[in-house]
């Protein structure tokens, strides 16, 4: 089991011993201390230096806000985690927003293992990321000094020409060994930073592939164990009914029991399909595409599906970063486009190039505008590294009050895209507006 030090800010004992069990039911040895006040607090954060926090939300005298900052204040970089056993949506925006990285409610400590580890593993991504930006800062800075010695010696070199015509030849080799020395060098940090870019891109797509075989792991469990029990509990009850005394209360108790295990495996069999829809695995691209229009109208956005394919030959893991992409776009859609309605539309074309087109006439906004401010498009951002690691890319368009159109091209087969498609790219804009409409 993997030591785990934990500081839990919570003043009911009985809510502390919850959570120290649910992570050790989760394949933790958590070390945990409960602390519910602020002196403290800041004590247990220097000195113990956990892991994790994990804060009820609720404490009086000491707010989860105040605590955050206490917690990046100290640049220990320590997951921060809300647990509550209510709060608003404003406030767990905000609490998400100023560092925490996530919020759970007391009810569903459930989540309260994956939540930990997707933290620690977050955290982890952070210190290596920040390491490697610090190696290219220290490479950058040794490329510079490097570049001023150069030009320094060349200067000299000048000189010696301005004053010695008989060194001329001999300081012209000399500006030419060094040139090429200077070439070489900014060759190699180039190739160094192409290097870390595909990396990157490599990382993000893996981390998306991560998320979506921790989803299967979760809905296989869900219907190997908890869905299995549910359906004999159900035969119990019916089992059970007719040696029950035809008592009309008690034929009632029995009733509603068998409808709370009905609905508990209703509710089961949704959150499975919401974790890994078996239509991408059953079905394909194409009819996933279908069931997530489906599902949009809980974040209160009605999807059109507009398929001129119903088959797309795609990779598994192709197929799950495209459907990953489609959904972040139609969440952007519902988060930040003040619509209640898009349109997702696929199409092959004749150089075997995939298009889903993600359109909404929403409010819009200006990307080069956006991209200035820092983390305003970290979503987008996310999409476009995943397929450019494909060998795809996403064309973005939006104006202010028209609405945005987003874009992913995807050649199959693993062909590299070619340049120059600007004509294709329109004709097949105006073949999409002729597709019937699909549900």
């Amino acid at each position: 089991m993997v030591t785990l030090r934990v500081l839990v800010v919570e003043d009911d004992p009985s809510d502390f011993e919850l959570i120290a069990r649910e992570l050790t039911k989760n394949g933790f040895d958590p070390v945990c201390r409960r602390v519910d006040r602020r002196e403290e607090f800041s004590s247990r954060l220097v000195e113990d230096r956990p892991d994790v926090i994990i804060y009820d939300h609720n404490l009086p005298h000491f707010s989860s806000a105040e605590a955050l900052r206490i917690t990046q204040s100290s640049g220990l970089g320590i997951p921060f985690i809300i647990v509550s056993h209510a709060i608003g949506d404003e406030d767990a925006v905000a609490l998400m927003r100023a560092g925490a990285a996530d919020y759970l409610l007391k009810d569903r400590l459930g989540r309260l293992g994956e939540s930990v580890r997707h933290a620690l593993e977050q955290r982890r991504l952070r210190e290596e990321h920040d390491a490697a930006r610090e190696s290219i800062v220290a490479l950058n800075a040794e490329l510079e000094l490097r570049i001023a010695s150069r030009t320094a010696q060349l200067k000299v070199a000048n000189h010696a020409l301005e004053t010695e015509l008989g060194q001329r030849k001999r300081g012209e080799e000399e500006l030419r060994r060094l040139n090429g020395q200077l070439e070489e060098r900014v060759a190699e940090r180039t190739r160094d930073l192409v290097v870390s870019n595909h990396r990157l891109q490599a990382l993000a797509t893996e981390l998306t592939l991560a998320e979506q075989r921790e989803r299967k792991r979760l809905a296989a469990e869900l219907h190997d164990y908890l869905a299995q029990m549910l359906a004999l509990g159900r035969m119990k009850v019916a089992q059970l009914r007719p040696k029950i005394s035809p008592n009309a209360e008690k034929q009632q108790l029995i009733g509603d029991i068998d409808d709370l295990f009905h609905k508990a495996a209703e509710y089961t069999r949704s959150l499975m399909a919401k974790l890994n829809p078996p239509v991408l695995d059953d079905l394909g691209l194409p009819a996933a595409l279908t069931w997530l229009a489906k599902e949009m109208p809980l974040h209160n956005l009605m999807v059109e599906v507009r398929l001129a394919q119903e088959h797309v030959p795609l990779p598994d893991d192709q197929a799950i970063l495209l459907f990953q992409s489609v959904r972040e776009l139609l969440i952007n859609v519902a988060k930040h486009a003040r619509t209640d309605r898009a349109t997702v539309a696929l199409q092959v074309d004749e150089q075997q190039r995939l298009y889903i087109e993600v359109q909404d006439r929403g409010r819009g906004f200006d990307p080069v505008a956006d991209r200035k401010a820092a983390g305003s498009q970290f979503g987008l951002f996310s999409v476009k590294e995943r397929m450019e690691a494909m060998g795809g890319r996403l064309d973005l368009k939006s104006t202010p009050g028209q609405g945005t159109t987003a874009t992913l091209v995807l050649p199959l087969g693993g062909m590299c895209e070619a340049k120059g498609s600007e004509a294709a790219d329109e004709r097949r804009k105006g073949e999409m507006l002729n597709v019937g409409k699909q549900t």
